[in-house]
């Protein structure tokens, strides 16, 4: 099934403030950070659970991967970017783990959550 326009519009929008976000926090100036502390790796999931969830709704769910896949490219630019455009930032491998980690939890949320309530959904727009 074909998501509405508007539908998508509207998920488009909220993803690209979601990643205009990540990237302001990741890129902006901060203390050289050596210690892995979780909190920091909690912001990582979170973020990019949120990202990854936001992009879901711009697919349909036989491109779930596909998204997942752009969210995880889009983490491991960012730590690129930080690595090499910031005198600030490093890049760490720990943080590509935790927007890993966010990522997976998003796709569980989107298959165990939404699978019942996603077709029930298609079932109404299809009535439309």
């Amino acid at each position: 099934m074909i998501l509405p326009l508007r539908f998508r519009t509207f998920w488009i929008g909220v993803t690209l403030l979601v990643a205009a976000i990540i990237v302001a926090g990741s890129l902006a100036p901060l203390r050289v950070m050596r210690v892995v502390t979780v909190w920091d790796k909690l912001q990582h999931a979170g973020s990019y659970c949120g990202l990854t969830l936001c992009c879901l709704g711009i697919v349909e769910r036989r491109a779930y991967l596909w998204a997942a896949g752009a969210a995880l490219l889009f983490g491991a630019s960012m730590e690129v970017a930080q690595g090499t455009l910031t005198t600030t930032r490093v890049m760490d491998w720990h943080d590509l783990v935790a927007n890993s980690t966010g990522i997976v939890a998003a796709l569980a949320c989107a298959y165990v959550g939404l699978g019942g309530w996603a077709q029930r959904v298609e079932s109404l727009l299809r009535l439309r």
